[in-house]
């Protein structure tokens, strides 16, 4: 870049081309595609990809460890029955029926559920499993039908933190308030 005189500022591209082995190409996207799969099946997320029948059509090592089945087994069911419905606010039926529902161009849904089971807190404390999770509508890569990607994140030590710092705002109201109504007790405002 560089301006003239009269303040136009003037851009140059510089273009180069060297001839691709084809051979070599794939070899990278395949590296590539190798890379890509070593790193979303020892990721702490767990991901599901289904089809619009709700089978699953692909998990990473972490939810099929979660949910216990094996590539190309599961259901959306299994999502469903992992999650703790009478201590929720979404409806199970009304929930696997939109997430089914999704297709590429709409909006991505995402919601928070309380999972079946604890998770063990960096004290030792056994706290309620709670995800974050996403439903997103693309086309399988594969194929090109529509498909959906959840994806599941545990957020239970941040649920667990923001009820005790929730707690201890309470606590301190609740002290301040007893300091002062024991004050204006012994001594009135007259």
């Amino acid at each position: 870049r560089w301006m003239e005189e009269n303040g136009n500022e003037l851009v140059a591209a510089f273009v180069t081309a060297h001839k691709v082995d084809k051979a070599e190409e794939e070899a990278e996207e395949r590296g590539e595609m190798l890379r890509s799969h070593h790193v979303m099946t020892h990721c702490a997320a767990l991901m599901l990809l289904l089809d619009t029948d709700g089978k699953v059509i692909y998990s990473n090592g972490s939810a099929a460890a979660y949910y216990l089945f094996k590539q190309g087994e599961g259901t959306v069911e299994d999502f469903a029955s992992g999650c703790n419905w009478e201590e929720s606010d979404l409806d199970r039926g009304h929930l696997v029926k939109t997430i089914l529902g999704l297709r590429q161009g709409d909006a991505n849904l995402t919601f928070e559920v309380k999972k079946n089971g604890n998770h063990q807190v960096f004290d030792g404390t056994n706290i309620p499993r709670w995800h974050s999770c996403q439903a997103i509508p693309h086309k399988d890569i594969l194929g090109g039908s529509d498909v959906i990607l959840i994806t599941e994140a545990d957020i239970s030590e941040q649920k667990y933190l923001a009820h005790q710092l929730v707690k201890a705002q309470q606590d301190q109201e609740s002290f301040f308030s007893s300091i002062l109504v024991s004050h204006e007790l012994r001594t009135p405002l007259n």
